[in-house]
């Protein structure tokens, strides 16, 4: 099974949203949340090398290029949001 877009990009930015906000109070569990978004890409890819294995109802939303497009702006926005997160704590810290 694979996520339909709305539930990717959705999951992928609130993860990113709360590694920003760890991130943000300097804890080190920031780590986690982009974790989380690489093995959710990792597996979603893998499930994308074979269509033919998806269930019928999936195939037809994975074989066009917004769904690759969708899985690359989830995976940029889940990884870039903590590392603003950093940044934004880095410069209140000072």
């Amino acid at each position: 099974m694979v996520l339909p877009i709305w539930e990717l990009l959705v999951l992928c930015v609130g993860l990113g949203l709360s590694g920003l906000w760890m991130a943000y109070t300097r804890s080190r569990a920031a780590v986690v949340p982009v974790l989380i978004v690489l093995i959710v890409a990792f597996f979603t890819i893998l499930r994308l090398r074979d269509p033919l294995a998806l269930a019928p109802q999936y195939r037809r939303a994975t074989q066009d290029w917004s769904y690759i497009a969708a899985l690359f702006w989830s995976v940029v926005l889940g990884l870039t949001l903590p590392i603003v997160g950093i940044y934004l704590g880095a410069r209140k810290r000072r």
